[in-house]
């Protein structure tokens, strides 16, 4: 039996929530899935209005300390809003900038973390023409099986806010105990005050030590797909 899993993914790229997540994790020997837009000073949500979000020299000495750092759009635009063609220039645009600032990044190896996590059908086709598999909601609310995960390249996510964050997310923790699916994959964004849906980095804490209480296994989402991928 595959061991239950949960991988936990932050959005959008908030300079201090990134620095003290990455920290938290590898104090536990662990590491994260860090998803960024190639442009966010070109960012119109509101959430990103007035942001500090880290810059490439870090993405990059997060990469060699071990942990995802994976595309989540040029500027967290509504890819459904956007005419296909417009969506489908925006990814590969954000595909360039990635392979320009992160040594060996390939799309075609690339997990693309939707913002919003919602596209049209016909772009997820596109998009899994063009790189290994995307993380968008599904029906599953964050809990799928691995081995559907990695034959649909479609990975089911779940996130909350912006309020009770980590209350929402625990209460999750535990369904995914006796749920029929071995793999649970949270989608959070900031700590401490910072960003849309911020919970404290005690809260988070919290909820990455009642997982290993709880005997899941703690994996970034390209770690678990790595087998899957074509080689480089």
């Amino acid at each position: 039996m595959t061991k239950k899993t949960v991988s936990f993914c932050f959005d959008d790229g908030f300079l201090t929530s990134t620095e003290k997540t990455a920290h938290l994790f590898e104090a536990r020997g662990l590491r994260a899935s860090f998803c960024i837009m190639a442009a966010p000073d070109q960012s119109a949500d509101t959430a990103h209005v007035d942001a500090r979000f880290a810059d490439w020299p870090l993405w990059r000495d997060l990469r060699e300390r071990g942990h995802d750092v994976a595309p989540h759009g040029w500027a967290h635009e509504r890819l459904g809003a956007l005419t296909h063609d417009a969506a489908c220039a925006s990814i590969e645009r954000m595909f360039a900038r990635f392979a320009a600032e992160l040594q060996g990044f390939a799309a075609e190896r690339a997990i693309f973390h939707t913002p919003y996590l919602s596209m049209p059908p016909r772009l997820v086709d596109w998009l899994l023409d063009r790189c290994a598999a995307v993380r968008i909601a599904q029906r599953g609310a964050g809990i799928t099986r691995q081995a559907i995960a990695q034959r649909s390249r479609q990975i089911d996510c779940i996130t909350f806010g912006p309020d009770n964050v980590a209350a929402q997310a625990v209460t999750r923790i535990e369904d995914f105990r006796n749920a029929d699916g071995d793999w649970l994959v949270l989608v959070l964004h900031g700590v401490d005050g910072e960003g849309w849906g911020s919970l404290a980095l005690g809260e988070l804490a919290s909820l990455i030590d009642r997982c290993q209480e709880l005997g899941f296994g703690i994996r970034p989402l390209a770690e678990l797909l790595a087998r899957d991928l074509p080689a480089q």
